[in-house]
Parts: structure tokens; C-alpha cells; sequence
């Protein structure tokens, strides 16, 4: 998949251009989770998504979706704030591989698969490793299991389909690359920002986990 900003940013562009065709000189500034913004909580007060107990704000036709906002002065009307919508479900917290989720509405990162397999730099604990399986990057259980993800919209733009054929990485080649084939890989993806020594080390995880180490 193509880098978020590739996708989101002209159409952003194309929707903030109302303030040049109403004229009323409002301020505007045009973001894409990638600034300052509260994205998440801000999406649940304007009633565009709810807090779901494993913690992201989905929207009603779900969770798998890119967020981008325009943060403007102009008067606009507006939806009521999100309401609770799991109620008693407890599917996330059932099958988190890790137990990240220790609460509804409570996520502890230092456990969550894709914290540990994106964002953290140094080695994993073993008993977290082993909990792991077969995720080399990110993980997505707990919106696999959210029943408002059933009633999600599969995207025909050819620019968020999956790279690979397979939608999967093969843990054996990413274990064996070097800077350059990381980078030919890689090119023009959000994968990116996971640098190649930390693929090395999930991959290294993953192919230690399949062997029933």
C-alpha cells in the first residue's frame, strides 16, 4: 500500500478548496493524523466515529479507514457526538494475542502487537515474542473480530490494494535483506517507517515462532 499522504492529501485538497469558493476567508489548515490534532477524539465528538472498547475510533461502516481532516474557522453545521456503540461485546479483549487490551477502553501499548512490531526499537521480552505468532508487522486481531468491521466497504482504489500478491510478507526473505533490497522492497510505502533492523528482528521472531520455538 501506497503512503497514506499519496492517497488522502488531493482529495483533502480537492474538499478544502471550499474556502476559495465561498469566498469567506476562513483560516484553514488541512492534516492528516500526522499533526498536533487529536485525530481520534475529535472524530468522536463530531459524531464521525465512537471510542470502541479496543480504544481507535470506529466509524459506524467501521475501522478500516484513513482519516483526514480539515480544521477550519468557517461555520459549518454539525453531528452530535458519538455514542457508545459495543455495549457489552468483549470480542477484542477475548482475542488479543497479548492481553494489551486489559480493559474496555484501555490499551496497555507496551503489549500490543503492532506498538511492538512498528514503533519499538530494542529487543522484544521472550514470554511477548512467543505471543507474537506469525505477525511481522502491525497486528490487526482486534479489528478482525469487531463486528462493525462486517459491514466495511472494500476499497476499489487500486492504490490501497495490498502490494504483494499475497497480501503477506514472506518472513525467510525479509530475514535476508539487505539494506537494498530493503529499500527496493519498500519504495513508496508507509512500511517504511519500520526500519530494517527492526523487520530483521520480527522477522526473526516470526520464523522462530512457526518453528515451535
Amino acid at each position: 500500500m501506497m503512503k497514506r499522504t499519496s492517497v488522502l492529501l488531493p482529495a483533502v485538497a480537492e474538499i478544502s478548496s471550499v474556502r476559495r469558493m465561498t469566498g469567506s476567508g476562513a483560516e484553514l489548515r488541512r492534516t492528516l493524523g500526522t499533526g498536533d490534532a487529536v485525530v481520534i477524539g475529535l472524530g468522536a465528538m463530531l459524531g464521525a466515529g465512537v471510542y470502541a472498547v479496543w480504544s481507535p475510533a470506529a466509524a459506524v461502516a467501521g475501522s478500516w479507514l484513513l482519516l483526514g481532516e480539515i480544521l477550519t474557522t468557517l461555520e459549518l453545521p454539525h453531528d452530535e457526538p458519538a455514542t457508545d456503540r459495543c455495549g457489552t461485546c468483549r470480542r477484542c479483549l477475548d482475542a488479543c494475542p497479548t492481553g494489551a487490551i486489559v480493559a474496555p477502553y484501555q490499551l496497555d501499548a507496551r503489549k500490543c502487537i503492532s506498538y511492538l512490531t512498528i514503533e519499538h526499537r530494542g529487543e522484544i521480552g521472550a514470554e511477548l515474542q512467543a505471543q507474537m505468532g506469525d505477525w511481522l508487522y502491525g497486528c490487526d486481531v482486534c479489528q478482525d473480530v469487531c463486528p462493525w468491521n462486517s459491514k466495511a466497504v472494500e476499497s476499489l482504489d487500486p492504490a490501497l490494494r495490498p502490494r504483494f500478491p499475497s497480501g503477506t510478507l514472506d518472513a525467510r526473505e525479509v530475514a535476508e535483506w539487505d539494506e537494498e533490497g530493503y529499500r527496493a522492497a519498500l519504495r513508496h510505502s508507509a512500511m517504511k517507517r519500520v526500519k530494517l533492523p527492526q523487520l530483521a528482528r520480527n522477522a526473526r521472531i516470526v520464523l522462530n515462532n512457526s518453528q515451535g520455538g
